[in-house]
């Protein structure tokens, strides 16, 4: 066979498929892709070898799938009206649009919130908070919602999958207090300092001819931060695009 990786991919697809339709523990997933590819080295005719390997990777796919899948999606007992205080450790830094900043925060492990802070021109600043600062912030929490045209992108597992259950809201001006300590991993302090460092050097590039679509159109094609399309960019651009996000 001309392309020997083809049929394996192929399987492995399928794996990943055969979960969405009929889901698999992670144990179960993973001990048959084991117990296949075990059979793959024992000694057998080509045929039989071949289609261990088949079976083993299509049981991968099902692995992969199963380890992806989401769980139930925590709970918090507050309505989307009420305001709430969060605590917790920014897991992305702040990025900054026209009117407003955005960062993800880390309540507990597999529950994040997508925190936005609202602004107006003459209003101060909002806080630039880096990876592994824990904070505090008073906000209102409601559940992200997939628009409702047949087949469109699911917006809300796609988050589920990152781990962020809630966008949070905070009121203009509202203050954030940072909480001693640092949290989070040194490696991925060091690559949103990168990223950072890139974002503020797209926008100095762009700062002198006012090409605020221009600045966007290449963080997100560089970097993968979309939060500027949702507003710059034109109406195929009106709903954040989920393409190389770090």
């Amino acid at each position: 066979m001309r392309e020997p990786l083809i049929l394996p991919l192929i399987a492995f697809t399928a794996g990943i498929l055969l979960d969405t339709t009929a889901p698999f523990s992670t144990r179960e997933a993973g001990l048959g892709a084991m117990t296949f590819a075990i059979l793959a080295f024992v000694p057998a005719s080509m045929w039989i070898k071949r289609t261990a390997v088949l079976l083993a990777m299509l049981l991968a796919g099902a692995f992969a799938g199963a380890w992806h899948r989401p769980g139930p999606p925590p709970e918090v007992d507050a309505t989307s009206r009420e305001i709430v205080v969060l605590a917790g450790c920014v897991v992305e830094p702040t990025v900054f649009a026209e009117d407003r900043a955005q960062f993800t925060l880390e309540l507990e492990p597999g529950a994040r919130a997508r925190v936005l802070m609202p602004s107006d021109e003459g209003d101060p600043l909002p806080p630039r908070l880096s990876y592994g600062q824990r904070i505090e912030i008073e906000a209102r929490l409601r559940r992200p919602h997939n628009f409702n045209n047949p087949g469109s992108f699911d917006y809300a597992a796609y988050l589920a999958r990152r781990d962020i259950f809630w966008n949070a809201t905070m009121p203009r001006n509202a203050p954030v207090t940072v909480l001693p300590g640092r949290c989070g991993s040194r490696f991925m302090a060091g690559i949103f300092a990168l990223r950072t460092a890139a974002l503020d050097r797209i926008d100095r590039l762009y700062a002198g001819n006012g090409n605020d679509y221009g600045s966007g159109m290449m963080q997100a094609v560089l970097i993968g931060e979309t939060a500027r399309l949702e507003r710059s960019g034109p109406t195929i651009f009106a709903a954040r695009a989920p393409f190389m996000h770090w």
